[in-house]
């Protein structure tokens, strides 16, 4: 928290985070050709650099082709990308804080044949779904707060929650393989398995629910308050090794020689919203 969002520490995208990026575009857009676009400008360093980008094209390429063909996109109405910034509120008075903002980026609002409007939460995973992460759903802190949002900013009553998960290849390219006949392997792996690439869950959310999670922020934010105001900001040693990878701010945390060279410094609001 402190040097992601007080002090404005940005870690270098990785490559997960570039398929990430690039599946979300592809599927904004409705096009596998935005997600390719979008490995065509990660930086190129050297050969290895631009042949592991052009595994990545066909990669988020047979991704994105994929979800169009498995998932449903179809709607009546559809809103994607929709970002947002509203005040925190006291969940007791309904008083907005003189202080503190929630933003974000809702993937996608859709609105079906039968008026129903539905809240699309798209990401990427090696693993494609574990226990962890179904057990997780129930109370996820960032779908509460995307339902939140949604609902006042386009003044609607969300009455489905779709989770969706695209696993990343599970093939990987034969020593006497071209990358062109890779590629073409790749999408037909994909087209052929896509109960095995592509899930949908359903997650509910009740009203009670979306009142906890207003709790919650008002709780995290009168935190952040008193951490401002007396500069003591309490290490969670506990997440240095979360999702299976040394947390990125360790070097900084643990004042890392040369540390504050890993990141890039884009302030304290969230970069995605910036124009």
């Amino acid at each position: 928290m402190y040097w992601r969002y007080e002090k404005g520490y940005e870690e270098i995208q990785s490559e997960a985070q570039l398929i990430g990026t690039a599946f979300h575009a592809g599927l904004e857009a409705r096009d596998p050709v935005a997600a390719v676009e979008i490995i065509e400008k990660a930086p190129v360093l050297d050969q290895a650099d631009h042949d592991k980008n052009l595994i990545l094209m066909y990669t988020v390429r047979s991704m994105v082709i994929g979800a169009l063909k498995y998932w449903q996109m179809d709607w009546v109405e559809s809103h994607k990308e929709i970002k947002f910034e509203i005040p925190l509120r006291n969940p007791e008075t309904g008083y907005p804080s003189r202080k503190f903002y929630l933003a974000g980026k809702i993937d996608e609002i859709t609105k079906d044949n039968d008026g129903n409007w539905g809240l699309n939460e798209y990401k990427t995973s090696a693993q494609g779904l574990s226990r962890d992460l179904i057990e997780k759903l129930p109370v996820d802190s960032q779908l509460s707060l995307y339902f939140d949002a949604a609902e006042q900013l386009l003044d609607i009553s969300i009455d489905i929650v779709r989770y969706r998960l695209a696993r990343k290849p599970s093939i990987r390219q034969r020593q006497t393989e071209t990358v062109g006949e890779y590629g073409a392997r790749l999408l037909n792996d994909y087209q052929n398995r896509p109960e095995f690439y592509f899930h949908e869950l359903i997650v509910p959310r009740s009203r009670d629910d979306i009142l906890r999670s207003r709790k919650n922020l008002w709780a995290i934010g009168k935190l952040f308050h008193f951490c401002q105001s007396n500069d003591i900001w309490p290490m969670n040693t506990g997440a240095c090794s979360h999702w299976g990878r040394t947390c990125a701010y360790l070097p900084l945390c643990t004042e890392e020689e040369g540390a504050e060279y890993l990141f890039t410094v884009t302030g304290s609001r969230t970069p995605e919203l910036e124009e």
